[in-house]
């Protein structure tokens, strides 16, 4: 039974140590049994766990509608263009050749309300981080249903994202197979989605950075043991 319990999260937390990004879909607003806690917890807050264990030092969540999620992003040692910087013009994604220069970049405090609710802001800002050679960035992008139209009319816009996406991330995590840097964690790029459909194929279709993780529904066994778990709870007859 705690096997299966464990087949999608255990796969999560052995890719999330080598791939650039993980796509979880399915099953994704169910509450997932914490074992540690021994309590049922939202799938969201269960990848942050994972990811604290593994050894990320900054995880920022982000979804389209609030932005990042201050209250669970560690952003102390992360960067942002400056107040000048950003009011310019400066998420031009024709160009994936972003200003990283220390002159239009400040060190972001966790009271700073940069929460970037743009798609277009939340991009540059995230590869940004990804170009600046600093690893151990988890970027969870919540609720992408919504953020890519179909697989077979894309934007151009959307086109460059996930083109500077792709080598962004391509080029941040290079490891030397014989060396121990392969060991060292890189940056990983979290999608979560009900439907992986939402999600354009060329992004992970043969891609070896690019992993898939679908969270099923609890079968039968599963629910079986969540209530021979939590009789004491519930009133249940037979």
């Amino acid at each position: 039974m705690k096997s299966e319990l464990n087949t999608w999260r255990d796969k999560f937390n052995r890719e999330s140590k080598y791939k650039s990004s993980i796509i979880i879909y399915g099953n994704i607003h169910d509450l997932i049994l914490d074992e540690k806690r021994g309590t049922y917890i939202p799938l969201i807050n269960n990848l942050i766990d994972n990811l604290k264990s593994s050894g990320y030092e900054n995880i920022i969540k982000w979804d389209r509608v609030d932005g990042i999620d201050h209250s669970i992003s560690n952003q102390n040692n992360l960067r942002i263009k400056s107040q000048e910087t950003t009011n310019s013009n400066t998420y031009d994604f024709g160009d994936d050749e972003f200003n990283t220069s220390s002159t239009n970049e400040n060190f972001i405090n966790q009271n700073n309300s940069s929460t970037y609710k743009e798609i277009e802001e939340f991009f540059s800002f995230m590869l940004n981080q990804i170009k600046s050679g600093s690893n151990k960035n988890a970027f969870i992008i919540d609720y992408s249903d919504y953020i890519f139209g179909s697989s077979n009319s894309l934007s151009e816009c959307e086109r460059n994202w996930l083109s500077i996406l792709s080598k962004s991330l391509n080029n941040s995590n290079e490891y030397d197979l014989l060396k121990s840097d392969c060991n060292e964690l890189g940056n990983i790029v979290i999608l979560v989605t009900q439907k992986l459909s939402n999600i354009p194929t060329s992004y992970y279709i043969n891609s070896p950075i690019v992993s898939t993780i679908n969270i099923p529904i609890p079968s039968r066994h599963e629910r079986d043991f969540f209530l021979r778990s939590n009789l004491s709870v519930l009133s249940v007859s037979d």
